[in-house]
């Protein structure tokens, strides 16, 4: 670059760092120590950019590339350090085209179309060669096509950008295991834990690694990781976890470990392991469920691009060290929501919506806004029967619900840890969490297989169809309320096409005068679901809330609409209904 650049670096308060000329094209700012940052370019010829970056690790280098492309001036930063730090690229023209063509090629990836993401990545390569995550996507192209050695350059680039991109890493460390070399393999995969410790996938792989190197008291740790990590997610470990035992002549729990596997997963393979464990036979030589497990991280891990990483993808930090009294917990919580169910007759409260269609690339549509008189009633018919009814109220101006899918039952979600309820889930105290709230005992909850499911349905017509949940509570430690939820499905239901479900709701305290009672009820929620072709992201909130016991003479008269919603059901109500 033959024409005058200079490039600054200064602090957010507007300390400058350092500054230097861009000698072809290119400047560098070493030893930068973590923080955020300013950095300003003034270029011969061009109005002065500015751009914010962080700097999240140890000492880094920020390097910048400068260049002229027709009328637009584009500049590109990375960085990078020894000890791990975040990366960036960015392109000060025509973010938005940018951004749209990363979601296309992630999408094309995910769905298995390398031909139709290549002319989009090399276009956007051209632009931002130093992106750690474009990096990553380049080398996911060159290994659906085939092209082994060059997914491996465009990973080690992408983690050479950035020290701790998690799917680079495991994507490095799987191919290796795929080739057969598991030396190769664990430091990968050790750095991949360092960059996201609370991740199971790592520890998965890292149990065959370990296995193939015959370190099997390695192999059952990081087996154990996995499975607390991943709960459900990481049972495909077990097999393995249960050839380890065996070398290590811990036959016992060998043998639950794959009684325990199989109740959910029959598999050829680990009862084979089984029935050899149980005749009394020599401990078997090798890995069980390694094609399975290596099989499952085929599939790129690219997170979602409209819907929020799954409850099971990693779990959130908790304090080391602090035991959690999972009993008391839930004894405490189930207490609570007992007293919910007992205050609440019904309440009625403001609810605002807003409405986004996701188109294929993950892109939403300008939203649409509703806002109801919004009806509940949580009660008990009689011992051992729930019942949650909801009525919407809609002023006459408003049109008909958007793409005619009723968004029901968030209030009865909390129910998962009503008395009647717990013989349903698997639960997991996790730990202790900073919250929002301040300290919480974060929990995790699971249907269990055994069980029918009896908290969510969705309802086509006359016809409901119960569906699984799992999912993570956030519980006061002094008061143990729960102020967060988080939900997904066990599993997607192909035979009504319903592929995926998320919810969030946040709970605040909500003080009733007239009863002198303070309950915590639903104050947002975010909702996703991918059913029968639909992609859609609503956005809830409640406000204006009132209290109606059953003690009082005034009547709560019927919304003129409410055959639009759901009537009660025996258990809860479906959360989603089309009218």
């Amino acid at each position: 670059m033959n024409n005058f650049a200079l490039v600054s670096i200064s602090t957010m308060q507007g300390k400058v760092v350092k500054q230097v000329n861009a000698e072809g094209g290119v400047a560098e700012f070493a030893e930068l120590a973590p923080g955020r940052y300013t950095l300003r370019v003034v270029a011969e010829g061009f109005e002065a950019v500015k751009q914010t970056i962080e700097v999240s690790g140890g000492p880094a280098v920020a390097s910048v590339q400068l260049r002229h492309t027709g009328e637009n001036f584009v500049e590109q930063t990375a960085v990078s350090g020894l000890y791990g730090t975040g990366s960036t690229g960015f392109m000060m023209q025509n973010d938005a085209q940018a951004h749209r063509r990363m979601l296309k090629i992630s999408q094309y990836l995910r769905d298995n179309k390398p031909d139709k993401a290549r002319l989009d990545l090399e276009r956007l390569y051209l632009d931002q060669p130093f992106d750690a995550s474009l990096n990553y996507l380049y080398g996911l192209y060159e290994k659906e096509v085939n092209d082994v050695p060059r997914a491996k350059f465009y990973w080690q680039k992408a983690v050479s950008l950035d020290s701790k991109n998690l799917a680079a890493l495991l994507e490095l460390g799987h191919i290796e295991l795929d080739q057969g070399n598991a030396a190769e393999a664990i430091p990968y995969l050790r750095r991949a834990v360092q960059a996201s410790p609370t991740s199971w996938h790592s520890h998965a792989l890292l149990v065959l690694a370990y296995c193939k190197q015959k370190e099997y008291a390695e192999a059952i740790n990081e087996a154990d990781r996995a499975l607390d990590l991943g709960h459900g997610q990481a049972a495909l470990v077990m097999p393995m976890l249960a050839s380890a035992l065996a070398a290590q002549g811990d036959k016992e729990r060998a043998v639950q470990v794959l009684q325990e596997f199989l109740k959910d997963h029959p598999d050829s393979e680990a009862q084979g392991l089984l029935d050899l464990l149980n005749s009394k036979g020599a401990a078997p030589s090798g890995t069980v469920g390694e094609a399975r497990l290596l099989s499952s991280f085929d599939t790129p891990l690219l997170p979602s691009v409209w819907m929020p990483a799954g409850v099971d993808d990693a779990m959130p930090p908790v304090e080391p060290g602090v035991q959690c009294p999972q009993a008391m917990v839930l004894q405490k919580a189930s207490e609570r929501i007992t007293e919910l169910v007992q205050n609440v007759d019904r309440f009625e409260a403001t609810e605002s919506m807003e409405h986004r269609r996701i188109n294929g690339i993950g892109i939403p549509t300008a939203a649409q806004l509703r806002t109801y008189r919004y009806l509940v009633s949580i009660g008990e018919l009689r011992p051992g029967l729930l019942s949650v009814e909801e009525f919407r109220d809609a002023p006459l101006n408003q049109d008909s619900v958007p793409d005619g899918v009723q968004t029901i039952g968030l209030p009865a979600m909390v129910l998962v840890f009503h008395p009647l309820q717990l013989d349903n889930y698997k639960f997991t105290c996790e730990g202790l969490a900073h919250t929002g709230a301040g300290l919480t005992w974060q929990v995790h909850f699971q249907q269990r297989p055994d069980r029918i499911p009896t908290l969510h349905a969705y309802a086509l017509g006359d016809q409901s169809f119960a569906v699984g949940l799992k999912g993570r509570a956030w519980i006061t430690a002094d008061s143990f309320q729960i102020v967060r939820l988080i939900t997904d499905l066990v599993k997607s239901y192909p035979e009504i096409r319903l592929a995926a479900e998320h919810t969030a709701i946040e709970y605040g305290p909500v003080r009733f005068r007239r009863k002198d009672v303070q309950m915590w009820l639903p104050q947002k929620a975010e909702v996703y679901f991918d059913w029968r072709g639909k992609r859609v992201h609503r956005s809830l909130s409640y406000s204006n809330f009132m209290l109606y016991s059953v003690d009082e003479k005034q009547k709560i008269m019927r919304p003129k609409n409410a055959d639009q919603a759901a009537s009660a059901a025996e258990a809860v109500p479906a959360t989603s209904k089309p009218n």
